[in-house]
């Protein structure tokens, strides 16, 4: 059979242009052979609306007759039920593949498909006698029968120009919509009322007619299932229909199509109401979208037989007697539509990003973008092949009606007959979507992969801002214990449990404490992992970099105090730049808490001036010495010295500590510091001969204290194993290097602490001002004095960076910002800063400039926190949730609340492109869940797409093409032996309307081409081999 296919503007790159699944078919009879392919196909209602071209009546049948074409399929939707068009194909001398143009005008008008049922005595649900006009013509009805009622289209199906109305106030509103749809989809508005039935089950009947006396059913289906009246879910068989309610609506069905001499295959529909009790509501005088599920339960093509009854077949000669006709197993059809069951369905357009299954039809006419079929033995095992079908979709870029989504249908045993069973038991209903909003609490889609496949495509077209080296890391091995010369590499398949916690976990905190004072070497905290003293990372340091050498530190640094792998400034920059969760690495804060959860309470006092200069008159010993004794009565564990900006020297080390242990000589004490001017090592080595207990190192400084009695009990050649590993690393990110080539002993000056040297510094030159770092350093000293001298910590020491980098670029003094901060516009914190928000500084804020600066704003004299209103958190996760879904958690509602705009930035990122310049052909082996990995190769990156500024990225995942539909080729650009440069455009191709560019890989001259326009192509196949 030659076979013709038409198409609309719009579906000129469809695939049903060249295979036989076009909306109208058009056929020459030459064959008895069923070609696959279409062999012609020609454009439909040129200029017309994408609807309007498949409705052009004349236009489809002048093409027919043009091109020889013997017989039309309308298929299964626009004119399938129009008895005009069926009747202009007949006068035109051909076939209609489908019922005579008499019996869709006695069957397809509603109206009087009932007049028939009534005649021959089939039950009909009460409903006015013939068409309503107007919604006044319905009141004797409604008063008579009252609500609720169903409007109903009279010509058309698939829930189009229907509406259910419950209250008189609803009913003109629900009319008018009604025979707007109607008239919009069927080219006629004219409808009927009938009374509504509530919580009935849809069956239906396949029935085939040969037009010379023959009758025959192919069994029923149900389809209860629907969602705004359109099918969701079929059956067939219908389960649980009681067997004499099947056979009186099989009997009837026949007798529905005897009664008007019916031809061609059709679909007789009924309402089985909760009694058992059937009603006739319709014939569809066509082949329907779910009829593969018959043909799947009796093995009979239902479209061939359409066919060979036009062209004049009989049903004895089809071998398709009632007798012949049995049903073997259960077969189960879903349909996937492009709806957002989360919005009330509304319809979903966009770019499909990502398609694994079979093809469908696009969303110009309909939101059914494919539909799966399964059959199987028992309704049980097609049930599991469907939810196991349903599983496998991939479908991105548009929400999708998607059935497995519906949260119920995994977990309830359908043998049961509870639960989602009773959507196909006698209790179910056509409302059960509709009535049951709790089957879409969806399951949210990870959409891990192609999240990443997103990220890398960005980076691989547009590149990165970061250039940092690309090599490969080695994870080093450490020497067995027992023979380090000879014996085989230690194995640190598992962490080490071996280490200072041990006694915190089976003895306690107080315990812990007094180990660590009765130690008789000295401990180290390795900061290492949090950029070292330096912040030489700038903070960046990703999770993965830790993860990777994280068994094999806990075996070289048991014996250490602990690690440092956070800092004040990580919490927002985790969010702000590595686009990593935060909550992740951090551990819960304040003094209260660690005690009552049985950890290790240690309090901080942070160091800034000189205790050793009696010049400074401020953060003197005494100070010091007086903030030690509060923290000591509060009951802490170990007392932390934090020396954030390197300011302390060897001299005063020795008087703090020495002053601190002569007074508590039972309180273990732990120092930290930076190394921007070059003389932590000594500082550290000062205080530990002082009595500290813990140092803060890079793990280098160890060895200093080693052939001495304050020895750190870490293995020498573990510290290097360590050190090959992060000499590696910090190559990785060369680009953050602030480029601190050597020490600043400038700091003693400005007192800038050392993670904030390099990130200032990093910082200053992204905003232009590079060249003026000398000016900045001056100007934060200058801003801390106007600030007055405050303890420089984060968040208080970015508002003295803040503050240096505002005076720099406006070219002020500190004599100018007294006299000019009446009219000056202060960064915003520096400006909350002054109003109190960071709490009261020691001495308070120096004044006028205080009031000048804050102006009319609110001044808080207190505990910031004592006088905030409260957050109504529950109020905040609700909103986070409803602008980024339920995955917001209670730590992800903190973290809004102290970084609101850097949280919402994270989450767009997320939600972009999951949880860098990719090379082609590079291989990423990326974990995305415990023995969950992918594999993902870059193939190639397509050249600029005019008008659109855009270029295609194809990725293979897994062994699967990125974009993994099967397409078509609609150009061909190279031939056999032309040059070729990496880029360009090979071939173009078409696939789910989406025309995308498929570009050389690499450059050469093309050897063979082995496609050509209008070939399908499937997954991975083979387009053009180019040699070197």
């Amino acid at each position: 059979m030659h076979t013709v296919a038409i198409y609309s503007y719009e579906d000129r790159m469809s695939a049903h242009r060249q295979k036989v699944c076009s909306r109208i078919s058009l056929y020459r009879t030459h064959t008895d052979i069923f070609s696959l392919q279409a062999d012609e196909a020609y454009q439909v209602g040129k200029g017309l609306t994408p609807v309007a071209a498949y409705l052009a009546q004349d236009n489809i049948i002048s093409i027919a007759l043009e091109h020889g074409v013997d017989m039309i399929h309308p298929g299964y939707g626009f004119l399938s039920e129009n008895a005009e068009f069926a009747r202009k194909v007949e006068q035109a001398g051909l076939a209609f593949v489908g019922p005579s143009p008499e019996v869709i005008d006695a069957l397809g008008d509603k109206t009087k498909a009932r007049t028939i049922a009534m005649k021959v005595g089939v039950p009909v649900v009460p409903g006015t006698p013939g068409p309503v006009a107007s919604y006044q013509e319905a009141a004797s009805f409604i008063e008579e029968h009252g609500f609720p009622v169903i409007i109903k289209a009279a010509m058309g199906g698939g829930g189009r120009g229907m509406r259910v109305v419950r209250e008189q106030g609803d009913f003109q509103d629900a009319f008018s919509r009604a025979t707007s749809e109607a008239k919009s989809a069927f080219g006629d508005g004219t409808v009927f009322i009938e009374r509504f039935l509530d919580r009935p089950r849809h069956i239906e009947v396949q029935i085939l007619a040969d037009g010379q006396g023959n009758y025959v059913h192919l069994f029923e289906r149900d389809c209860s299932v629907q969602r705004r009246h359109q099918k969701v879910v079929e059956v067939a068989p219908a389960t649980h229909l009681p067997d004499d309610v099947r056979q009186a609506i099989l009997a009837d069905a026949l007798k529905l199509a005897e009664s008007v001499q019916y031809r061609n295959a059709g679909t007789a529909e009924f309402l089985v109401d909760q009694m058992g009790r059937h009603y006739f509501i319709e014939i569809n005088p066509r082949i329907q979208v779910e009829h593969t599920i018959t043909e799947e339960i009796t093995g009979i093509d239902i479209v061939a037989a359409q066919i060979q009854i036009a062209a004049g077949a009989t049903l004895p000669q089809l071998g398709l007697t009632q007798e012949n006709i049995t049903k073997r197993g259960f077969a189960i059809q879903c349909r996937v539509t492009t709806e957002n069951a989360a919005a009330s369905f509304q319809p979903d357009t966009g770019k499909i990003e990502v398609y694994r299954s079979a093809g469908g039809n696009g969303p110009h006419y309909d939101s059914l973008l494919v539909k799966v079929t399964v059959s199987g033995t028992t309704y049980e095992v097609a049930r599991r092949k469907m939810l196991r079908a349903l599983v496998e979709f991939r479908i991105r870029g548009v929400k999708t009606l998607d059935p497995r989504r519906v949260h119920r249908w995994k977990d309830m045993d359908y043998s049961e007959c509870k639960e989602i069973h009773s959507v196909y038991h006698s209790n179910s209903f056509i409302q059960f979507i509709d009535d049951t909003p709790d089957l879409f609490k969806l399951v949210q889609t990870q959409n891990r992969a192609q999240k990443l496949l997103a990220y890398l495509g960005d980076l691989a077209v547009n590149g990165s801002s970061i250039k940092g080296l690309k090599i490969d890391i080695v994870v080093p091995q450490l020497q067995d214990r027992n023979d380090p010369d000879n014996g085989p590499p230690l194995d640190c398949s598992q962490p080490c449990e071996v280490g200072w916690r041990n006694i915190i976990v089976k003895q306690g905190p107080e315990a812990f404490a007094q180990a660590v004072r009765q130690y008789p070497g000295t401990l180290i905290m390795d900061t290492t992992w949090r950029d070292a003293h330096q912040s030489l990372l700038a903070t960046r340091l990703r999770t993965i970099d830790m993860v990777n050498i994280a068994r094999e530190t806990s075996y070289a640094l048991a014996n250490a105090y602990s690690l440092e792998c956070w800092g004040g400034a990580t919490f927002d920059v985790a969010m702000r730049f590595l686009y990593e969760d935060p909550w992740e690495r951090l551990m819960k804060l304040g003094i209260d808490a660690a005690k009552k959860a049985g950890g290790v309470c240690e309090a901080v006092v942070c160091y800034s001036g000189d205790v050793a200069d009696s010049k400074k008159t401020k953060y003197t010993l005494d100070y010091y010495m007086n903030f030690v004794d509060e923290l000591v009565a509060e009951g802490i564990h170990v007392l932390g010295i934090k020396d954030m900006a390197g300011l302390l020297k060897p001299m005063a080390a020795t008087l703090l500590i020495g002053a601190i242990r002569k007074k508590y000589p039972d309180l273990p004490i732990h120092v930290h510091s930076h190394d921007t001017a070059g003389i932590a090592a000594a500082t550290m080595i000062a205080a530990a001969v002082a009595g500290a207990d813990v140092v803060d190192v890079a793990i280098d400084i160890c060895m200093a204290l080693e052939q001495t009695t304050l020895g750190t009990g870490i293995r020498y050649a573990d510290i290097q194993a360590l050190n090959l590993y992060w000499s590696q690393v910090r190559q990785l990110y060369s680009c953050f290097e602030a480029n601190v080539r050597a020490s600043d002993s400038s700091v003693f000056d400005h007192e800038m602490p050392g993670g904030q040297y390099t990130n200032l510094m990093f910082q200053a030159s992204q905003l232009g001002l590079g060249t003026q770092w000398s000016e900045i350093k001056k100007k934060y000293i200058e801003a801390n004095q106007l600030c007055g001298d405050i303890i420089k910590v984060t968040p208080s020491s970015k508002v003295v960076g803040d503050f240096a980098q505002w005076m720099t670029s406006n070219g002020l003094s500190a004599e100018q910002v007294k006299e000019q901060a009446e009219h000056l516009d202060f960064p915003s914190s520096v400006v909350e800063f002054f109003q109190g928000y960071l709490g009261q500084p020691y001495g308070g804020f120096p004044e006028p400039l205080r009031t000048h600066i804050i102006r009319n704003k609110p001044r808080i004299d207190g505990r910031p926190g004592a006088s905030l209103p409260p957050m109504d958190f529950k109020k905040i996760k609700a909103d986070l949730r409803a602008k980024f879904g339920k995955h917001i958690t209670d730590c992800d509602v903190m973290s809004y609340a102290m970084y609101p705009k850097v949280f919402e930035e994270y989450q767009g990122f997320v939600e972009k492109y999951g949880d860098l310049r990719p090379d082609i052909s590079e291989e990423m082996h990326i974990s995305i869940e415990k023995g969950k990995m992918l594999i993902i190769r870059l193939m190639a990156i397509g050249s600029v797409t005019e008008g659109k500024g855009t270029r295609d990225v194809w990725f293979e995942v897994n062994g699967s093409v990125g974009a993994p539909m099967s397409g078509v080729v609609v150009e061909v650009r190279v031939k056999e032996g032309q040059e070729v440069k990496k880029g360009d455009i090979l071939c173009i191709q078409s696939a789910m309307k989406m025309e995308s560019a498929v570009s050389a890989p690499v450059s050469g001259h093309v050897k063979r081409v082995v496609v050509h326009e209008g070939d399908s192509l499937n997954q991975g196949d083979l387009v053009v081999e180019i040699v070197h």
